[in-house]
């Protein structure tokens, strides 16, 4: 589709039906009825992640049992296969293949080897590697960073989220995120703390953390931290895709426990050792991993 072709003939003995000779001609243009090759709009996945949806730039012929000319890459590993594919019920202009479920977090590319995929109107389907698939799951919620000794004094934590997010009405409410602090020994004492402080965020901006700042007293020695996202902060967190999708729905993580270091208490001579051994004790119980040595202590 879309060459210039010109045809030439030098008189020999092609003749019509009454014996007349054909004449001579050079550079004829010959009329090019090749339908174009559809071109691909846009791939992305669903939201459930285990399908990928073509979009075409015209409408596309039934591509029933050809899914074997498409493969795809998740983050850059080996080449995958489909298992079905078909047009969309209600847009012709758009296959979809039917593969194995992807994360929110992966990154997928879509491969076709040039093969009988036509269009509606007969144009081949040409071949292309490693497009970009848009991955339109929603955002999850993984964990909370640990927690610093300036997190613990300004009663922040930090969120992380699968993929970049951003929310459009304010979170900055009782509905949309709650924050427990709790003790992480006997009596488990839970407090619920008032969100004082969570910045805005267009979806222009790259980030899957969130920052949660909460009032009262900083986070001690001992304590965990405890997010709640509730199906009203679901509702308005969104990953930044061209699909902006929210979260599926509420979500909760919890913080490592917040230590403190031990501390160095005091030193005592062992007299049953003649007094070649000392004991230390610290302000906590102590363990270690590997044995200590005198690059540790002397």
């Amino acid at each position: 589709a879309g060459d210039i072709v010109n045809m030439s003939y030098t008189r020999g003995d092609v003749t019509s039906q009454n014996n007349g000779k054909l004449a001579s001609f050079e550079n004829l243009t010959v009329e090019n009825n090749v339908p174009a090759s559809p071109g691909v709009v846009a791939a992305k996945t669903n939201a459930g992640g285990d399908q990928v949806l073509v979009t075409f730039d015209k409408d596309m012929a039934d591509p029933a049992g050809k899914q074997d000319q498409f493969t795809y890459r998740v983050n850059d590993g080996d080449e995958l296969g489909f298992w079905g594919i078909a047009r969309q019920d209600d847009d012709n202009c758009t296959l979809v293949l039917y593969g194995s479920t992807v994360t929110s977090s992966d990154t997928v590319t879509l491969t076709y080897g040039r093969g009988n995929v036509r269009s509606d109107d007969h144009g081949v389907l040409l071949n292309f590697t490693n497009i970009t698939v848009e991955n339109v799951m929603p955002p999850e919620l993984v964990q909370i960073d640990p927690i610093t000794d300036e997190g613990a004094a300004t009663k922040t934590v930090t969120l992380n989220f699968s993929k970049p997010v951003w929310w459009g009405s304010p979170l900055l409410d009782d509905y949309a995120i709650q924050v427990d602090v709790i003790d992480a020994s006997w009596p488990w004492t839970t407090d619920r703390r008032v969100i004082t402080k969570i910045e805005a965020r267009d979806y222009l901006e790259n980030a899957s953390t969130l920052d949660v700042t909460f009032s009262g007293p900083a986070i001690q020695d001992g304590q965990y931290v405890c997010v709640t996202i509730t199906d009203d902060g679901a509702k308005k967190i969104r990953e930044t895709s061209s699909a902006r999708t929210p979260m599926e729905g509420p979500a909760d993580v919890d913080s490592d426990t917040y230590v403190l270091p031990p501390k160095f208490d005091t030193v005592w001579f062992v007299p049953e050792c003649g007094g070649t051994n000392v004991e230390l004790q610290f302000d906590r119980m102590v363990q270690w991993a590997t044995p200590l040595n005198g690059t540790h202590i002397n």
